[in-house]
């Protein structure tokens, strides 16, 4: 029997798949987190990531291009998994539905997050240390989605492979 609880809250979702979602990412993370500490840290404010092409404005249009990849992915695993199949897997065991769903809410939320950091700090003028942080931490969200996507495009390549297997097999029958 399908139970009709189905959470949409990304925020319920991720906390059911946390152990799937976010520790496979957490390590990655602390690791670019640090780099980025110690980058931020240690670099002469004049020379740090000086450049007029990198703004922090300009994350926006990565946060909105990495929106775009996170929901084609979403996409190709509903071509994948009908929404039958998805029910199916919620109705026998609802911990693996929310593993499977959650990676692409945790991707979408880096980017949403990036997106929205980049708005609000690229409206105002903010003092250069305040700058420096904003770049480090949008670098840091960067390299986590990028990490995350790759991630999912890993996985819908697996499950798609597993769905062929499966169909073949059906046919051979």
């Amino acid at each position: 029997m399908i139970k009709n609880d189905i959470e949409s809250s990304p925020i319920k979702i991720l906390w059911l798949s946390r152990k799937a979602t976010i520790c496979r990412t957490l390590n990655i993370f602390i690791y670019f987190l640090g780099f980025a500490f110690i980058y931020f840290v240690c670099s002469r404010p004049q020379t740090f990531m000086y450049s007029k092409n990198l703004t922090i404005f300009s994350f926006f249009v990565v946060s909105v291009t990495g929106l775009s990849f996170s929901s084609t992915l979403i996409l190709a695993a509903r071509n994948i998994f009908k929404i039958k199949e998805l029910a199916t897997i919620y109705e026998f065991k609802p911990s693996a539905y929310y593993n499977f769903v959650g990676p692409f809410v945790f991707t979408a939320l880096i980017w949403a997050l990036l997106g929205i950091v980049s708005v609000i700090c690229g409206a105002f003028c903010l003092p250069n240390y305040v700058i420096r942080f904003v770049l480090s931490l949008n670098i840091v969200l960067s390299c986590l989605g990028i990490v995350n996507l790759c991630s999912l495009l890993v996985t819908n390549i697996q499950e798609l492979s597993k769905a062929t297997g499966r169909e073949i097999k059906k046919e051979m029958r």
